[in-house]
């Protein structure tokens, strides 16, 4: 059986700790288990599905080790989100989203244009 990738997503900066008067930036942290090639492709790809689902959004990535010698989730106070996993990414981000907009009350996703 194969293992199915998972990164962890954290949300930190002002947004997440009420200093935000209105809504700015949106600074997440992409947590992924190591630096071997499909741990880091993983963490890519979830990159690129939150910058599309989220406008303003500033992503830092590191892998689990390197957070282990930054100390960043704490020194940031980064706060836990959700996790996303491979076989889920589509709605995890959603529901990242709706976590963000939560913590704020207001929407913050892309709208979709119908044509």
């Amino acid at each position: 059986m194969a293992l199915t990738e998972a990164v962890k997503i954290y949300g930190f900066g002002s947004y997440f700790s009420g200093e935000h008067a209105t809504p700015g930036d949106i600074d997440l942290l992409v947590l992924h288990a190591s630096e071997a090639k499909d741990s880091i492709n993983f963490a890519i790809c979830c990159k690129r599905a939150l910058s599309r689902a989220i406008p303003k959004v500033h992503i830092t990535m590191l892998s689990e080790p390197e957070e282990r010698d930054l100390s960043f989730r704490s020194k940031s106070n980064a706060t836990f989100l959700s996790s996303v996993r491979e076989d889920t990414i589509s709605q995890n981000v959603q529901n990242i989203l709706r976590i963000i907009e939560m913590s704020a009350g207001i929407a913050v996703g892309r709208r979709r244009s119908h044509r």
